[in-house]
């Protein structure tokens, strides 16, 4: 069977299943599919890479191979399938890592000049309820690759959609927000980089919420304002003839987290 029908199949039940909605806060950055990519994202749920690589669109999924543990996913025929067939992940050693098993080394030898990646710098599952520490791997492939671009991913709710120790997803509503790029720059220190890199998944930063487009527009005459839907509170920066939206946010759980946010942003864009 070809394996672009399966992947495209999986992706389009992976979608459904998980009633995964996808937001997209920088719709510049995907028109270019000869740019290398390195999606970063949080991680709670044996679900994360397959619902992130469906929700890109299709000429980037066709370029873009998920790292994944070798453990895991050579456990069983179909994870093996799945993950090498479908997917085509780079599967990577978690212990007994050695000079002959590096897997930044790995990483970068298979993505070469050609593939983007998915990565899950915490390491390892969290709760789904806060991001963990990043390990430097990440930071060590980008020195190697310092053209590569960093797609901030907040992934929310899978942790609950397919609990630890289940098998079957449960029917519950899950979302996807991808932020604007981000790249390592010259000279950049380790820790200032992950953390800024951090805050960038959580959608906690200036680089992940504001296109560089909305950056280089002048401010002075725009103007935030907030307002409350369904799902939540929000923000939005409004250009200076009221009519055109440069930003909105995410759908935030409280006025005060939505009030923190635009102080940053105010900040941020002087």
């Amino acid at each position: 069977m070809n394996a672009h029908f399966v992947a495209d199949t999986f992706a389009l039940f992976a979608r459904f299943f998980c009633g995964a909605s996808v937001r997209v806060l920088d719709e510049n950055w995907a028109t270019n599919a000869d740019q290398q990519r390195v999606y970063v994202a949080n991680h709670s749920s044996h679900l994360d890479f397959i619902v992130l690589w469906s929700a890109l669109p299709t000429h980037l999924r066709r370029v873009t191979r998920p790292v994944a543990a070798r453990d895991y996913w050579q456990k069983t025929r179909l994870r093996r399938y799945l993950a090498l067939k479908v997917y085509r992940a780079i599967l990577i050693e978690r212990e007994h890592v050695s000079a002959y098993n590096n897997p930044i080394e790995l990483i970068a030898r298979e993505m070469n000049n050609e593939y983007s990646i998915i990565i899950f710098p915490e390491g390892t599952r969290g709760n789904g309820d806060e991001i963990g520490a990043f390990k430097s791997g990440i930071y060590r492939l980008l020195q190697q690759k310092p053209h590569l671009q960093c797609v901030p991913v907040y992934i929310e709710n899978l942790n609950r959609v397919l609990p630890k120790g289940e098998i079957l997803p449960l029917p519950l509503l899950s979302s996807l927000s991808l932020g604007a790029p981000i790249q390592l720059q010259e000279n950049e220190d380790k820790r200032a980089f992950l953390a800024r890199l951090r805050d960038a998944v959580g959608l906690r930063s200036l680089d992940s919420l504001v296109p560089n487009s909305v950056k280089a527009e002048s401010k002075k005459a725009a103007k935030l304002t907030t307002f409350k839907d369904s799902e939540g509170f929000r923000f939005k920066l409004v250009a200076a003839d009221q009519k055109t939206v440069l930003l909105e946010s995410i759908a935030l759980d409280d006025a005060r987290s939505c009030g923190q946010m635009m102080a940053a942003l105010k900040a941020g864009l002087g």
